[in-house]
C-alpha cells in the first residue's frame, strides 16, 4: 500500500509514523493480518489431521454419520463411616470431601453432585455377627442371608466385601472384592433378609467379614 502512494497520490510525501494516513494504513495492515490468521485457522479445522478443536472433529465425523462418545468425568467409590443417619441434598450440594492421598502426594478432593443418604448400619456389617448360616464366601457366591435388624441395605446400592487379617509382624493384610450391585432383597425367615448381588463373587474364598 505504501508503494502505491507515489503513483496514486504524488503530493503525499510524509512517511512518518505520526502521519494520519500512514497510521491508517498500518491499522488496515494489522486487521488484514488478523483476518489472514483466522482464515488459516478455519481452513485447518476443515481437515482431521490439522483440526485442533473438538467441535471441528465432531462436525467432520457427522458427515459420515459417526458420533463421538461425549465421555464422562472421572468417578470413584468412596466409603463413608457415619455415626448417624443423614441425607445430603439441596443447598448442601455439591458436597465436597477431602481424603488423604497416596503417601507423599497431596490430599484428594472429591465432589458429590447428587443427593445421597448415609445409613449408620451400612457403615460396616460384620458378617461374623450378622450373617446367618455363612462360614465363607466362596467363588460364584451371589447371595447371603443377613439379620434384618443389622442392615439398612436397599436394592440398587453398591457393596463390597473386605477381609482383614493380622500378619505375624502385627500389620494387617486387607483384601477387598470388586464393587457389586444389589439387585434383590427379599425375606428369608424371621428377621432375616436374603441379599442378592451381581456380578457373582469371583474372588478366592473370603471368611466371614463385613461388607
Amino acid at each position: 500500500m505504501l508503494n502505491q502512494i507515489p503513483l496514486l497520490l504524488p503530493n503525499w510525501t510524509d512517511r512518518s509514523e505520526s502521519d494520519f494516513g500512514v497510521a491508517l494504513i498500518e491499522l488496515y495492515a494489522y486487521v488484514a493480518d488478523i483476518l489472514s490468521y483466522y482464515q488459516d485457522r478455519i481452513a485447518n479445522e476443515a481437515y482431521l489431521p490439522s483440526a485442533t478443536q473438538r467441535r471441528s472433529v465432531v462436525e467432520l465425523l457427522r458427515l459420515i454419520d459417526y458420533r463421538i462418545d461425549p465421555g464422562l468425568a472421572a468417578s470413584v467409590w468412596i466409603h463413608f463411616d457415619c455415626s448417624a443417619d443423614v441425607t445430603v441434598g439441596g443447598t448442601a450440594l455439591p458436597y465436597r470431601l477431602k481424603t488423604a492421598g497416596v503417601p507423599g502426594e497431596p490430599d484428594r478432593n472429591f465432589e458429590v453432585t447428587q443427593e445421597f443418604s448415609l445409613k449408620q448400619l451400612n457403615s460396616g456389617i460384620d458378617l461374623a455377627i450378622s450373617a446367618v448360616g455363612l462360614t465363607a464366601l466362596a467363588a460364584e457366591t451371589q447371595s447371603i442371608d443377613l439379620r434384618r435388624s443389622d442392615h439398612a441395605l436397599a436394592e440398587g446400592m453398591a457393596l463390597y466385601f473386605e477381609e482383614k487379617r493380622q500378619q505375624p509382624d502385627g500389620a494387617f493384610k486387607i483384601r477387598r472384592s470388586p464393587m457389586l450391585e444389589m439387585i434383590k432383597i427379599e425375606p428369608a425367615g424371621v428377621d432375616v433378609d436374603r441379599i442378592t448381588w451381581l456380578p457373582p463373587f469371583r474372588s478366592r474364598s473370603i471368611r466371614r467379614r463385613r461388607p
